[in-house]
């Protein structure tokens, strides 16, 4: 996989007017990083990255709840496999 084109262009007119925004996003991304993280006091597992679909984030979510024994306490609404989960914890309680 190579780097896209873009990178080696030279900067429009509308890069650089939203550099400036970019260097504040950066700098409040930095502080809120650099903040002590929470304890849920159970372990937690997130499946997810920066892709929207077709990554295999819900399979690989059904198959953790099925191969490996995990049962999901919650899902979060983005979730597909939501309307899925809740029967099986239902029944297995």
């Amino acid at each position: 996989m190579r780097e896209p084109a873009f990178w080696y262009r030279r900067p429009s007119l509308i890069s650089l007017l939203l550099s400036p925004l970019g260097a504040v996003y950066g700098l409040v991304s930095g502080r809120r990083m650099q903040r002590a993280g929470f304890d849920a006091g159970i372990p937690v597992l997130c499946i997810g990255n920066y892709h929207l679909g077709g990554a295999g984030k819900t399979p690989a979510a059904l198959a953790l709840t099925t191969l490996g024994g995990v049962m999901p306490a919650h899902a979060t609404e983005s979730s597909r496999a939501i309307s899925r989960w809740p029967s099986a914890m239902n029944s297995s309680m």
